[in-house]
């Protein structure tokens, strides 16, 4: 099956390159290329596109194009030029919105530099036509157990894993402030005591209901418009990456069944935020409690905001998951 593509870059050189990138590859239809985003919103009503490749524009509403495209059903890809890091929010921003993933493309036109837009379009193409869901419509949603935790998390981690029932129905994610070269033997160490499996969240990939995923240290871990697992390096200014806020907010947004949020202990106020998030959009959220943290800086700031609906010490935690998930009071979101 052909991928419908729709173009939006105001440069008519780089218009002309990605044209004739396209061109030779059967599968790739260019519906249309238009030079702004209004133009693009008017093109897309009348021959709505599959991925619509969205320049990132100064001075035009980016997010609420690419709200608006994600909302008719398009994916969004949004192209950013090479070395321009003064749009980083407005990527986060996008990417929240319903972009699917971003690139960057050369300053000049060169066609040996648009390799890396290849590479996306094939790995979106393969994730797109294995879609069976509408955008907008939603099936059967396991509960999602979103878990953040930074110094002293592993053990609390394996702990809370260790003490949920072998029939734990929900789908769990997980983001631990780890380096990149040590989530891999996380995951595995975390599934020698765990009764539900334990792996790494891999790109494009779904919660899975009774299987813990774990972010993999490098990059941001977030859902996309489409419930799918997806990783950012933005937004870069942030200490943590990956961040519990991120994941936190992301699903605040995305995801649409019930959530819960829960952070651990950890150093600093990475997570407080996003479980704030949740809390408003009506999920139900744990903060672990002083005295079974290692470090009671994160879940400290969680309670100064009021982003836990209750205050647990780490061993109360499985158990009260399993309550929630099986009573379906996970709380739907407003």
């Amino acid at each position: 099956m052909n991928l419908n593509i729709g173009l939006v870059h105001a440069r008519p050189e780089m218009r002309a390159l990605l044209r004739e990138t396209l061109a030779p590859i059967a599968t790739y239809e260019l519906l249309w290329e238009v030079g702004s985003s209004s133009e693009a919103l008017e093109r897309n009503a009348l021959q709505p596109a599959r991925l619509v490749l969205l320049e990132l524009v100064p001075g035009e509403d980016t997010v609420g194009t690419t709200r608006a495209l994600a909302g008719g059903g398009s994916a969004v890809l949004l192209l950013r030029r090479g070395g321009n890091d003064t749009h980083a929010a407005t990527v986060f921003d996008a990417l929240g919105n319903g972009a699917v993933d971003v690139v960057e493309l050369p300053i000049t036109p060169a066609p040996a530099l648009v390799a890396p837009l290849l590479l996306k379009l094939k790995h979106l193409a393969d994730l797109l036509a294995q879609q069976r869901t509408p955008p907008g419509s939603a099936g059967a949603q396991p509960t999602l157990v979103a878990i953040g935790a930074s110094a002293g998390g592993p053990a609390a981690i394996a702990q809370i894993l260790g003490g949920l029932p072998l029939s734990f129905p929900a789908a769990i994610l997980i983001v631990q402030h780890i380096d990149a070269q040590f989530a891999s033997g996380m995951s595995d160490w975390l599934g020698q005591d765990s009764t539900v499996p334990v792996r790494l969240a891999l790109e494009g990939g779904l919660p899975e209901p009774g299987v813990a995923l774990l972010a993999n240290g490098h990059e941001h871990l977030l859902l996309s418009a489409r419930q799918h697992l997806c990783y950012s390096t933005e937004p870069s200014e942030l200490t943590h990456r990956p961040s519990i806020d991120v994941l936190f907010e992301s699903i605040a947004r995305r995801w649409r069944g019930r959530a819960i949020g829960v952070l651990l202990t950890g150093m600093g106020e990475d997570g407080a935020r996003g479980l704030r998030v949740l809390r408003d959009r009506g999920h139900h959220t744990i903060a672990q409690d002083a005295a079974s943290s290692a470090i009671y800086g994160m879940p400290r700031a969680a309670a100064r905001l009021k982003a836990a609906t209750e205050i647990l010490p780490v061993t109360a935690i499985a158990g009260r998951l399993d309550i929630l998930t099986r009573a379906g009071d996970g709380q739907c979101p407003r």
